[in-house]
């Protein structure tokens, strides 16, 4: 890791951060389009889209929106919230971590770990049993950043697209063997 010169400072993001958190998350937006263009369909014009949302989060009470600062400079920003019990998904409530960000140039460095650290006390303090998140699957380095920083996998997303819109159902699954028996 490169050594830094000046700390690494954590606090609260306020309406003052909402230019750099929105270029951040647009970032962050079209890094998961690369992934997979099908799956991720940020709502354009993403700095917009970003700055409006995370204004209504700096005010909501079961959310928190940290910024980690390098002298002068937003290197990085988490965005935690508690979500309510779902039972569409199978979760009772618990906090989530829906974004964290590292400029580039503060990758190699531990600033993604300070930030994750303050979301997840932050969850913590507000009374969370733990905490989820979703990482994309192409995103192989942050997978390996989360489970060294403990968190486990519970769950699959997985995804068919339809190539040919007229076609109900791809081909291979319509003539494809009845469907085994799960384990209980």
């Amino acid at each position: 890791m490169p050594e830094l010169t000046s700390p690494i400072i954590i606090r609260r993001a306020n309406a003052n951060d909402l230019p750099i958190l929105s270029q951040m998350g647009a970032e962050l937006g079209r890094q998961h389009k690369r992934y997979d263009n099908l799956r991720f369909v940020p709502t354009e014009p993403l700095d917009k889209s970003f700055s409006d949302f995370y204004r209504n989060e700096l005010d909501d009470d079961n959310a928190a929106i940290f910024v980690a600062q390098i002298e002068d400079k937003v290197a990085g920003y988490v965005f935690v919230r508690i979500e309510p019990d779902s039972f569409v998904s199978w979760f009772k409530e618990t906090g989530w971590i829906h974004d964290i960000y590292v400029a580039r140039r503060w990758r190699k460095t531990p600033v993604a770990y300070k930030l994750l650290h303050a979301g997840i006390e932050h969850l913590r303090a507000l009374g969370s049993p733990g905490v989820m998140l979703a990482v994309a699957a192409k995103n192989g380095k942050a997978r390996q950043f989360f489970k060294r920083s403990g968190f486990r996998v519970t769950m699959h997303e997985m995804r068919l697209d339809f190539v040919d819109p007229t076609t109900s159902v791809p081909s291979n699954v319509a003539n494809s063997a009845p469907v085994p028996e799960t384990d209980s």
